[in-house]
């Protein structure tokens, strides 16, 4: 538990100032390579673009630019968080479908989760608000079942095992901030944050919700940034991260939450603990919480 160190890749580029040439996500791919949240360190903007670099050499063999994705405008005329630095995307997940050699991104500052293939990056189904969707858009967006509300400046969206054994859909837990950037329902913005498992028909491009926890808290549990919510397979409990929660208005301190729960409709909280006494803006806080064995 005090660590071993197995490799360390050293990402240098000449002229590169900045400290997030690698930001957010780093995953394994089934070949071993590593698939890396990045952005084009001679271009203008940030955090839109993805590497997978070779395990055994460190050579880019694939990269990704989610510009390609959308129309100029989405990014030339972004005018929401950072668009100073023009942050437009804002990627702050990747998570890998071995079942179909897919990834499903995490965009904040679109308020989307999208399904890409890979490595050819064509759109699969966008998870989303239909919002400021251009014409071209409205067939990839998921229809909503029922009561659902899209997420907003999402964190650390992960696919489910099975869950109903239906081979056309896919169950997708995620950390859900409830804080608009772009596009969503502004009336409920920034009052809570909440983990919720949408349920997606990939073949009738539909999605509901399943379960979600974090509404009945309000504000003590919401956190306009970072966030997580995993599933842990030994129980099916979900351990959910809220990271930066401010306990007060106008303080400068604020706490992070960590809580387990099970997946009751009315879920029961089998853990909490929170750490207090963080300050604002610091990097001292808590991004991402994930339960592990103390012995191997």
């Amino acid at each position: 538990m005090t660590g071993k160190l197995s490799n360390a890749y050293t990402i240098n580029i000449d002229s590169y100032e900045e400290d997030n040439l690698i930001h957010h996500d780093v995953i394994e791919l089934p070949s071993g390579n590593l698939l890396v949240a990045t952005h084009d360190p001679d271009g203008t903007y940030v955090e839109d673009h993805m590497h997978e670099i070779d395990r055994e050499t460190g050579e880019t063999v694939q990269e990704i630019d989610l510009k390609d994705i959308f129309p100029k405008e989405v990014y030339e005329e972004y005018d929401g968080e950072y668009a100073e630095k023009n942050d437009w995307f804002h990627q702050n997940a990747i998570w890998f479908d071995e079942t179909d050699n897919t990834i499903v991104i995490s965009g904040r500052h679109q308020d989307a989760v999208m399904k890409l293939s890979y490595p050819d990056a064509e759109l699969k189904w966008i998870l989303a608000a239909d919002e400021g969707w251009q014409d071209e858009y409205k067939d990839y967006l998921l229809e909503p079942e029922n009561d659902v509300k899209f997420p907003a400046a999402q964190h650390a969206m992960k696919i489910l095992p099975d869950m109903d054994g239906d081979e056309d859909t896919v169950d997708l837990l995620l950390f859900d901030n409830n804080h608009v950037v772009t596009r969503g329902d502004r009336d409920i913005s920034n009052q809570y944050s909440r983990a919720v498992q949408y349920r997606i028909n990939e073949k009738e491009k539909t999605v509901s919700e399943i379960w979600s926890y974090g509404e009945e808290r309000g504000e003590a549990f919401y956190s306009e940034i970072i966030g997580n919510a995993q599933y842990l397979p030994e129980t099916g409990n979900r351990l959910i991260t809220s990271g930066y929660i401010e306990p007060e208005e106008d303080s400068d301190e604020i706490v992070s939450k960590v809580v387990e729960t099970n997946d009751k409709d009315d879920a029961d909280v089998i853990f909490e603990i929170t750490l207090p006494n963080l300050k604002k803006y610091s990097g001292k806080y808590v991004y991402r919480a994930v339960r592990m064995p103390l012995y191997p």
